[in-house]
């Protein structure tokens, strides 16, 4: 079941079309549509805490538009199986008797610029819908639509069919939402509901299915709602908003929130942010949240902006200190349960202190081999950087790929990676020498006014240049002079993803983790060192000998980590 759905139905099968920015779960800017191209920045796939970072030309008001998002899992749930290739099919009957895991979603998204930021969230198709915005009031239905924002039925006036079912509040410091899944066909259409989901392997008396929104630190902001009507099919969902607004000033904020997705009684039984020293009030500023979940585990997120910065805050089990992009720790009644953090160097907790010796791992790309999707950088990076994600920091492109392959050479490293760099071929109309211009056939990628900075080449990709500006599919470049021979004999024009001269990073990661009784397991793709507190500890490196550390505090280097984690690489024991 996806418990958060998009819309992605055909412009004109909804109202608002489902091309509008208002109905994601995006924060929207000055009342207007963003469609732009986004990528990844940083990703660590820590077991346990899975972390992404991305961002998205900003709109253009903005400065900055990025968005952090961990998926923290809180139980295993009971009988998950890896299922035969015939149960993967279609209209399979699965096993009754799986308790799927619970999981949620900490978020926060950053934004600095526009006068007007609008929150929209929504969870799945629902029957139902519950929220605690205080003194929630009818908002007058304009039968006309308007692109002002001035007012809240201004706003609302683009959800057209939501007549009568328009709604706005005061939203409290802890605006909670709740969609509940629409379970019968008979109660909708489209086949939308869980029975047409599920299909045979749907159960009528299984507890109902919902998706909670936790939004922190709203208090002083509006809560609008609105039915969004997919009139093509027949169905309907509930919409969420939430505005912030600074009296004709520039906004710049992060919006931190939590997703929960539950069957039958939620298991976030508390959550709450914590204050943080020091700390900014920008969209760049740290936020740190406290989460309770039913079965006993009490965990704190974090994200800042600023991950140079050593930030510090006070859970219910002690004081934390963390300098880094995410952080993530967790406690039960045993004790220490999972850390996690990335792109940082230090995470400090009442049970341990991790360090890391850097936060990322950084070069300049100084050769390529566009056809054998390879490139080398100037600085070493450890092998095991493979199957993670790097970011391309081309000024025209940034971008990101997923690393194949890492090996020395030289003072640097050779990089392979999944994916060619193609970003444009196209037959040339024209060269114009004088004005070192080439103009290609075909237009560019939708939504790609400007790609300054990135890489020309002939076919043969034996001439390079950067490009210095461009309009529309008309190309000026730079680094050497421009004659229509350069391009023969295709005469065609290529721009690739990634040049010489180029920066890549890599965000440096570790978790730590309970294995078993006094065992921990360390994964992570940077050298740390690790030391745990009121004990000692003692290393192995083949799952038999244990050999003590000095001081209580353990180095670990990435090579070694390289061989594998607690099963036949390195683990803890600690007493």
């Amino acid at each position: 079941m996806a418990m958060v759905m998009d819309g992605g139905a055909r412009g004109g099968y909804s109202e608002p079309n489902d091309r509008t920015t208002r109905v994601h779960n995006l924060v929207e800017v000055d009342g207007k549509d963003h469609l732009a191209y986004g990528w990844v920045q940083a990703l660590s796939d820590a077991p346990g805490a899975r972390y992404l970072r991305a961002a998205a030309l900003p709109p253009p008001a903005c400065l900055v538009f990025t968005r952090q998002t961990a998926l923290a899992d809180v139980d295993e749930g009971q009988g998950s199986r890896t299922l035969p290739v015939e149960l993967q099919k279609p209209g399979a009957r699965l096993p009754a008797d799986v308790v799927t895991p619970n999981s949620y979603v900490f978020d926060v998204f950053r934004v600095a610029g526009g006068k007007l930021h609008s929150y929209p969230c929504h969870g799945t198709i629902n029957d139902a819908f519950e929220w605690n915005a205080g003194g929630a009031t009818p908002v007058e239905h304009l039968e006309k639509k308007t692109g002002e924002t001035d007012t809240e039925a201004q706003y609302l006036s683009l959800v057209s069919l939501s007549k009568n079912q328009k709604f706005a509040g005061n939203a409290p410091d802890l605006l909670q939402a709740t969609w509940r899944q629409v379970r019968f066909e008979k109660d909708t259409k489209g086949g939308v509901s869980e029975e047409s989901i599920l299909g045979v392997n749907f159960n009528p008396s299984s507890p109902p299915w919902h998706t909670r929104w936790h939004l922190l630190g709203t208090s002083g902001r509006r809560a609008l709602r609105a039915q969004v009507v997919m009139h093509k099919s027949g169905y309907q969902w509930t919409a969420l908003m939430v505005w912030n607004r600074s009296g004709g000033r520039p906004v710049d904020a992060a919006y931190p929130a939590l997703v929960e997705p539950y069957v039958g009684e939620p298991f976030i039984t508390a959550q709450r942010e914590l204050p943080v020293e020091p700390n900014e009030a920008d969209a760049l500023r740290a936020a740190a949240v406290e989460v309770q979940t039913r079965n006993g585990y009490q965990d704190v997120c974090f994200a800042d902006g600023r991950p140079e910065k050593t930030r510090a805050f006070r859970t219910a089990w002690g004081a934390c200190r963390v300098a880094g992009e995410f952080a993530f720790a967790s406690r039960d009644a045993q004790g220490l349960r999972l850390t996690a953090l990335t792109g940082g160097t230090l995470l400090e907790t009442p049970d341990l202190r991790i360090a890391l010796a850097g936060r990322e791992y950084t070069g300049q790309i100084t050769k390529v081999d566009y056809l054998r999707k390879t490139f080398w950088t100037d600085k070493p990076w450890p092998a095991l950087c493979a199957g993670q994600v790097l970011e391309v920091q081309s000024p025209g492109c940034p971008t990101s790929y997923t690393i194949a392959s890492v090996a020395p050479d030289g003072a640097g490293s050779r990089i392979v990676v999944t994916n060619g760099a193609d970003f444009y071929r196209a037959p040339i109309t024209q060269v114009l020498p004088e004005q070192r211009r080439v103009d290609g056939r075909l237009p560019l990628p939708a939504r790609r006014a400007s790609i300054r900075g990135m890489t020309a080449s002939n076919d043969a990709m034996t001439r390079l240049w950067r490009i210095e500006n461009n309009s529309g599919n008309d190309f000026t470049l730079e680094g050497g002079g421009t004659r229509s021979a350069d391009f023969a004999p295709s005469n065609a024009l290529r721009i690739s993803e990634y040049g010489v001269g180029d920066r890549v990073r890599l965000a440096a990661w570790a978790a730590i983790r309970r294995a078993g009784a006094n065992r921990l397991e360390v994964t992570a793709n940077s050298d740390l060192s690790l030391s745990l507190k009121g004990g000692w500890v003692e290393l192995c490196a083949d799952s038999k000998t244990w050999l003590p550390c000095a001081g209580g505090e353990v180095a670990i280097k990435a090579a070694d980590l390289a061989k594998g984690p607690v099963h036949d690489g390195r683990c803890l024991e600690f007493r």
